[in-house]
């Protein structure tokens, strides 16, 4: 029996086509250097003070590869790989699904690297208000190029997710449409990696170029707080009375509702002339 203050740390182990390692009130779950293979779900993870998922690849997963909820103090997902996951192609399950609801510490998903993921690569749900959760210097390929969500924030509030690479058809875009077309929700996704090199050889995880990782703007800027999306109203909405928001020359599919007294300036280039 494991106590349920516990410190668990497991190190360069194996796991194939077992039962998801579920916390159970446990301290503090610490997996590196792992490998998890051929299951439905790899990690249940609730009730812990920390979490730790890192080098650990997870590779053919029907379900969701990592599962967090429940009330968690910080949770640290980094230089993992995900491929081949959600092969059931549920709409509410991912690589990393995150319910932030009773995070109470910091959640971090970093330079990881997503392939051939169904539905959605990282799900994000519950209040982001007051609460620090970023997904970033991520890369995410979209290998079929079909619309699957790179990220998708069905929480409220916006998300943090910036200096990402984002592949179609495995080469890095800088397409204002595909990316669009790969977020949902709520996401504050610029400046985002416009070149998605890896700096990371052989090791587990991605590491980007230092000059490209954050090296993108978004189509539109909020000028004021140099903060950038990829929606009009997304910016709108996170904006306060008085910004000036700058919007790229670009096919925006949305409605707009303004209700507070802003600039909007368009025809912007990248540079933000």
């Amino acid at each position: 029996v494991v106590p349920t203050d516990a410190i668990i740390t497991l190190t360069n182990c194996r796991f194939d086509n077992c039962n998801p390692i579920t916390s159970t009130a446990w301290s503090e779950l610490a997996i590196t250097q792992s490998a998890f293979l051929n299951g439905t779900t790899g990690i249940t993870a609730t009730g812990l003070d920390v979490l730790l998922v890192e080098e650990c690849t997870f590779t053919t997963f029907t379900g969701t590869a990592i599962d967090l909820s429940g009330t968690t103090g910080s949770a640290f997902i980094r230089y993992n790989e995900f491929t081949t996951v959600n092969t059931n192609n549920t709409a509410t399950n991912a690589a990393v699904k995150l319910d932030v609801s009773g995070v109470t510490g910091e959640v971090e998903v970093h330079k990881n690297i997503f392939t051939t993921v169904e539905q959605n690569y990282v799900y994000v749900s519950g209040s982001l208000s007051g609460k620090t959760v970023g997904v970033r210097y991520n890369k995410f390929v979209n290998t079929n190029g079909s619309g699957d969500y790179a990220i998708k924030n069905a929480g409220s509030g916006s998300l943090l997710a910036t200096c990402n690479a984002f592949f179609v058809d495995g080469s890095p875009t800088v397409n204002p449409t595909a990316i669009r077309l790969m977020l949902s929700g709520s996401i504050e996704a610029g400046p985002y990696n416009g070149g998605g090199t890896d700096d990371n050889g052989n090791a587990v995880g991605f590491e980007p170029v230092a000059g490209q990782q954050c090296n993108t703007e978004a189509p539109v800027k909020n000028n004021t707080k140099s903060k950038s999306y990829f929606n009009i109203q997304e910016t709108i909405d996170n904006a306060t009375s008085g910004d000036e928001i700058f919007i790229q020359k670009d096919t925006y599919d949305e409605n707009i509702t303004i209700g507070k007294s802003i600039t909007l300036k368009g025809n912007y280039s990248a540079a933000w002339v």
